[in-house]
């Protein structure tokens, strides 16, 4: 009997260290982004409307990545973009002609310059780690953010004055089981996200319908710019090394505004990498190696850039203009339970004999967007 308990106790031990090195090994962040799944969402039709002055109003999409809105993950190892049926700027400028209604038929007219529309989930903006128990988490809600920068231009006679600008965040916390991309019924979609999108555009527009349209005093209190310097004024936004130059410079970029100029401060240093940590570290002149904890970012050998994020460092992958990593900004503490038991004398059954409590630390995975206003992942 003693054997027979002995031989079951190596089965055990056998068996749970296998265990924890295939979760060990299960680490898929650097996730190539055209693995991404997409999921197509539509605007539905404005319920309402609203009455504006002007003429006409037109949308021009500047964004970073003019072809999605967003990316989300709700089941492990899924990232998803999300994008419309049609290019988002035709979509968005559509649903606008349908909610306001024009009021002059003079050359008065508005153009929208979207320079930030995207949606992001769970976003956390401290750098602080943190850390979930899954096990006592019984959490079903997800949180939806939508990051919005606009500017409004009034246009007359080939001449576009500065109305205002319109920054401002969207957030939502949403069950899981709500429809929140979209299930296709009748060949149409009907999701959160469509009522997050419709949200944001009207009211980027309050402003416009509730201003005290003084056309002259509009037109003499703001500078006149022709469409040529608006567009060498966004297009200036993206001249920049990091996105010009044939290859980024390898090193270590301190700062963020060290990446944008693809000017690595430090070019020799070693990194380590384990399951949690990266770690970063230079030699100093008396050889004495120390470590860089806030790094902003590096590029290796093989001009691929990582960013530090959650005490790692995760690969920024390319797409137009913006940058995508598949990383983290959590841990996640697994708890695992196995129960195991021993054969009864004379018999195939299988008596309990107990259970073997286990846990283990892990990065939570999900997509992100490099946001180019603070050098952040959102």
């Amino acid at each position: 009997m003693f054997k027979r308990i002995l031989f079951t106790g190596f089965i055990f031990l056998l068996f749970k260290t296998s265990f924890s090195q295939t979760i060990s090994s299960q680490r898929k962040e650097d996730m190539n982004i055209k693995k991404f799944h997409k999921r197509t969402v539509s605007i539905d039709p404005p319920e309402d409307s609203v009455s504006i002055p002007i003429h006409s109003i037109s949308l021009v999409d500047v964004r970073p990545d003019s072809t999605a809105i967003g990316l989300f993950q709700i089941n492990k190892l899924d990232p998803q973009f999300i994008v419309t049926q049609r290019k988002f700027q035709v979509e968005s400028e559509q649903y606008i002609n349908k909610y306001v209604h024009y009021s002059r038929s003079d050359s008065f007219s508005v153009v929208l310059v979207l320079k930030k529309f995207w949606i992001s989930t769970d976003v956390r903006r401290s750098e602080n780690r943190t850390t979930w128990d899954l096990e006592d988490d019984t959490s079903k809600r997800i949180n939806f953010s939508l990051f919005t920068k606009i500017e409004i231009y009034l246009c007359k006679d080939s001449g576009y004055y500065t109305l205002y600008r319109f920054d401002s965040i969207f957030s939502a916390e949403v069950k899981v089981s709500t429809n929140i991309v979209g299930s296709q019924v009748a060949n149409k979609y009907k999701s959160f996200v469509s009522f997050l999108v419709q949200d944001a555009l009207e009211t980027s527009l309050s402003k416009l319908a509730t201003m005290d349209w003084q056309w002259n005093a509009i037109l003499s209190s703001k500078r006149k710019f022709t469409w040529h310097e608006i567009e060498a004024h966004e297009n200036k936004f993206f001249d920049i090394p990091v996105l010009k130059d044939s290859f980024p410079v390898p090193g270590v970029y301190l700062t963020f505004e060290e990446f944008k100029a693809n000017s690595p401060s430090v070019t020799a240093f070693e990194i380590t990498k384990d399951k949690l940590n990266d770690i970063i570290y230079i030699t100093q002149p008396d050889g004495r190696q120390i470590s860089l904890t806030d790094a902003w970012g590096y590029c290796d050998s093989t001009h691929q850039i990582f960013v530090r994020s959650n005490h790692n460092y995760f690969k920024l992958q390319r797409r137009q203009n913006a940058f995508y990593i598949y990383g983290s900004n959590q841990v996640i503490h697994e708890m695992y339970k196995t129960y195991y038991g021993l054969p009864s004398n004379g018999s195939t059954s299988i008596l309990s004999a107990g259970s073997t409590r286990s846990e283990d630390y892990k990065l939570l995975l999900k997509p992100f967007q490099l946001d180019w206003d603070n050098g952040k992942l959102y």
